[in-house]
């Protein structure tokens, strides 16, 4: 079911495996946008309880630097905060968000939650399901 949507970016819900998806479907996303989209993911995730979670950013471009600072500073804090156990990443494209996402990645400290890293969603959603189904 789908959430929220601005422009190209969407944030769904899929209840039975208890996932909120963040799907990037555009080149270049201003910080605005990002935060927006971030922030209706985390509203999502706190008002369903939702116990996975996956960014699908197959198709994005550069994350502006603006954007890595603050999900470092305050969008993983929160993420840190709420009933995820997965996580899945897929990995974009193009290899300038891929440096960006290692470097968010490499500036978290230890997460509450597991969290893998995918080539493509359909093996992202593979993984969700057999994790999901082991742990309820």
């Amino acid at each position: 079911m789908q959430y929220f949507k601005l422009n190209n970016i969407t944030v769904e819900y899929v209840e039975e495996l208890s996932l909120a998806i963040l799907t990037y479907d555009c080149k270049f996303v201003k910080h605005e946008e990002f935060k927006k989209v971030n922030e209706n993911l985390m509203r999502l995730l706190l008002e369903k309880k939702c116990t996975n979670c996956m960014y699908d950013l197959t198709n994005m471009g550069v994350i502006p630097a603006e954007s890595m600072q603050w999900s470092v500073q305050e969008n993983i804090p929160k993420l840190n905060k709420t009933h995820i156990r997965l996580m899945a990443t897929i990995y974009s494209r193009d290899i300038f968000n891929k440096v960006a996402v290692n470097n968010i990645s490499n500036k978290l400290n230890e997460t509450p939650y597991t969290s893998k890293v995918f080539a493509d969603r359909k093996e992202a959603m593979g993984w969700l399901k057999k994790q999901h189904e082991q742990l309820v």
